[in-house]
């Protein structure tokens, strides 16, 4: 008994609190796919967020790529238009998806 509430504890440490390190990127989220699950007929790669909000990064960084996913700008992507943040700690995010505002 004593080492299931250790992996736990453990796993929670793993999973939980590195998660409440980084904001959201969205207002609202909700996780509409995560890793490994069926989506759309295949296996999903990553993890699908919806929200209330536009986009925002999860830490402070610089812009170190974007593309509108339009054939045009030479990018081939799955992710349709996407930007890619540097943050420190050598840590990048990818923003996949992402449907320009025209306002």
């Amino acid at each position: 008994m004593k080492r299931k509430k250790l992996i736990m504890a453990a796993a929670l440490g793993f999973f939980v609190f590195p998660a409440l390190a980084y904001q959201w990127p969205v207002e609202s989220p909700a996780i509409a796919a995560s890793f490994g699950q069926n989506f759309f007929g295949g296996f999903y790669r990553g993890t699908a967020i919806t929200g209330k909000s536009a986009v925002r990064p999860i830490e402070k960084g610089e812009l170190v790529f974007y593309s509108t996913g339009e054939s045009g700008d030479g990018v081939p992507s799955v992710l349709g238009g996407f930007a890619v943040i540097q943050h420190d700690k050598n840590l990048r995010s990818v923003y996949g998806h992402l449907l320009l505002d025209e306002a």
